[in-house]
């Protein structure tokens, strides 16, 4: 049995906000949409041309089954999806003012078909520190990975200075030509990186992050290389991945790992630059 008396025990916890919207902590939302407004719930999938649509699920790594999606009456494809406008999702306030190096991380979801012409809708994330409002991730009808939900790490500081009135904003839009457009946004966390390690780590060639770290692990490369080559060991010292790639400034590492320790070895050019710990939680 433990006793503070006796054998005081001190723990740290990092700083951080976090919301997997599995109850509701105050989003708020706006807009001119017609259709397909912003809403807390578990997904109700929609297919066109048996394409995902509209998500049939959350974020798997969530402890629950909520998301935020545009609309979420299921039915046909375009029976909620975002109609006549724009549709907005805002964060409660967040107080960043004592942060020294904060990562947004989260999921988003987007899908854009079918209608008369090129679809060109978006969906558009943005931050506002009560001054200024800096767009960190814009997607549209060109996205590389429609249909799936996709992690996305964004150093904040890289846009903006922090405040105590920090807000992030997502906005999903219809313009015209009557396109489907869904949208999805999960699992929202910031976090303060460690300034000791991340300091270390752009001094170096590249970056690691988030670390600890989910399904998905970004590897940011500062300078150019032919060819790189990325190996990742569990705490045994086993290999159980490797990948090379070519002429890529961010790498992402999808992954199904149990949750513990690894080791990340990047080779640029046939050298080793660096091995870095990393967790997966």
């Amino acid at each position: 049995m433990l006793s503070s008396v006796t054998n005081p025990h001190q723990y740290h916890l990092d700083k951080k906000y976090y919301d997997d919207f599995t109850i509701d902590l105050g989003w708020t939302v706006s807009g001119s949409a017609t259709s397909g407004i912003w809403e807390r719930g578990i997904p109700e999938g929609t297919t066109y041309s048996s394409t995902l649509a509209n998500p049939d699920s959350d974020v798997n790594a969530d402890c629950y089954d909520k998301a935020y999606v545009t609309g979420n009456a299921g039915g046909s494809a375009g029976s909620d999806d975002v109609d006549g406008g724009y549709t907005i999702l805002t964060s409660p306030i967040i107080d960043l003012s004592a942060y020294t190096n904060p990562y947004l991380n989260y999921y988003r979801w987007f899908f854009n078909d079918g209608g008369s012409g090129t679809p060109n809708d978006s969906l558009v994330i943005s931050m506002s520190n009560g001054l200024d409002t800096a767009v960190l991730d814009r997607v549209g009808s060109g996205d590389p990975d429609p249909s799936t939900w996709v992690f996305t790490s964004i150093r904040l500081l890289d846009y903006m200075s922090l405040s105590d009135t920090m807000q992030l904003i997502v906005e999903a839009t219809d313009f015209d030509g009557g396109h489907i457009v869904e949208a999805g946004f999960d699992q929202f966390e910031i976090i303060d990186m460690p300034t000791g390690l991340e300091g270390e780590q752009l001094n170096r060639k590249f970056l690691i992050y988030p670390n600890p770290f989910n399904d998905v692990l970004n590897i940011k490369v500062r300078e150019e290389y032919t060819a790189l080559k990325v190996q990742v060991f569990d705490i045994t010292g086993q290999l159980i991945e490797l990948q090379n790639i070519d002429n890529q400034s961010i790498v992402k590492i999808k992954n199904s790992y149990p949750k513990g320790v690894y080791f990340i070895h990047v080779y640029g050019d046939g050298a080793l630059i660096t091995t870095q710990k990393v967790v997966k939680f």
